[in-house]
Order: C-alpha cells, then structure tokens, then sequence
C-alpha cells in the first residue's frame, strides 16, 4: 500500500476509458492497459466477466454484445450485494460514434 502525502489521503480506483470502440483500463497507479476482449470493474466484476467468458461461445455474441453485457451485469447484481443501480448501455464505433441501443 502507498503512502500518502500529510493532509492527503490514498485513494484506490479503477475506471475504462472507451473512445472509437476500443477500451482501455486505467489503474491506480495510471497504468494504462489494453482490456480486450472484454472488461469489468468494479465489486461484481470477476462475475460480471466469468458471465462474458461463459456467453463468448453463444450463436448471437457477435451480433447481441449490448444485451450480454447488461445481462453480465445483471448477474453481478444478483450474486454481489455491492453492485446495484440502474444499467445504462453505451456503443462506442470505430468510427468514434456513440449509440445507445
């Protein structure tokens, strides 16, 4: 654990930053990596992608990404009491566009 500087306090985070249908993770530390070929963060995460994992192998994966990832989050949901709220979906393209399905 890192020390923090008098007066400051240490904060843990985790975020992704999506732009043109590519998705990075960014740590703590600002370590940028690749998160292919899918993501979470998060307290429902490693359910949220073992959901993904299983999915990866359905007929409709290539064509349904939007729906596999609300219902892996809604998996989450069910089995961790600390990942709540309501989903809201985002499509980030290649070419830079911004959908909401």
């Amino acid at each position: 654990m890192k020390q923090a500087i008098k007066g400051e306090t240490e904060q843990d985070f985790e975020a992704i930053l999506v732009s043109y249908g590519k998705a990075f993770l960014i740590t703590t530390d600002f370590g940028v990596l690749d998160a292919a070929p899918y993501w979470a963060i998060g307290s429902g995460a490693k359910l949220a992608i073992g959901h993904l994992g299983a999915m990866q192998y359905a007929d409709d994966w290539n064509k349904n990404h939007d729906l596999i990832a609300k219902y892996s989050i809604e998996t989450a949901s069910m089995h961790d009491i600390n990942t709540r709220g309501k989903i809201d979906i985002q499509i980030s393209h290649h070419t830079g566009h911004v959908t909401t399905p």
